[in-house]
C-alpha cells in the first residue's frame, strides 16, 4: 500500500519520532523497525542518522535492552613437563559433619597426571590438623597403579 510521504519541517521532526517510537503505534520495538514505519508517512534528510540517534538515547529502550555477549577466547593446552608441575586446589565445604568430625574436603588434582588426591581432616578451614592423603583408585597415567608413586 502506498502513502504520501509527508515531508515535515525540522522542528517537528523530533515530535514525529518520538510519536513512531513512543506512541501508542511505536511502543518502543527498536530503531529498524520505528525507521521502516517512518519511512512509509515522513521523509527528511539524515532520517536514518536521527532515528539512530534517538533509538540510543531511549532511556526505556535502554533498560530493557540485553547486554551485548562478551567473546572469549578459545581455551588452550596447558604445557606441564612433569608430574606435579602444575595442581588444581579446591577447598569444599563446610560440609555436614562426618563420622570421622571432618567438615571440609580439601581436592588436589594433578594436571600431568588424571589422578585425584583427597586431603582429609580439615576441622576448620584454616586450622590443618594431620593431612591424610587418599588417592582414589584411578589408573594414573605413565604406569603408577598403586597408592603412591
Amino acid at each position: 500500500m502506498f502513502y504520501p510521504q509527508i515531508l515535515p519541517p525540522h522542528a517537528y521532526c523530533a515530535s514525529v519520532m518520538k510519536q513512531m517510537h513512543e506512541g501508542p503505534v511505536g511502543s518502543h520495538f527498536g530503531v529498524e523497525r520505528s525507521l521502516t514505519r517512518l519511512k512509509t508517512r515522513h521523509f527528511w534528510y539524515n532520517m536514518k542518522d536521527d532515528d539512530n540517534l534517538w533509538g540510543r538515547t531511549c532511556t526505556s529502550c535502554a533498560a530493557k535492552a540485553r547486554p551485548k555477549e562478551k567473546t572469549q577466547t578459545a581455551m588452550g593446552r596447558v604445557k606441564v613437563g612433569i608430574p606435579m608441575e602444575r595442581i588444581a586446589v579446591e577447598l569444599i565445604g563446610p560440609l555436614n559433619e562426618n563420622e570421622r568430625h571432618n567438615r571440609f574436603n580439601l581436592v588436589v588434582s594433578d594436571y600431568f597426571r588424571v589422578g585425584r588426591f583427597t586431603i582429609h581432616r580439615l576441622q576448620q578451614s584454616i586450622g590443618i590438623d594431620s593431612l591424610h592423603v587418599r588417592h582414589e583408585q584411578q589408573q594414573l597415567q605413565g604406569g603408577c597403579t598403586g597408592q603412591t608413586c
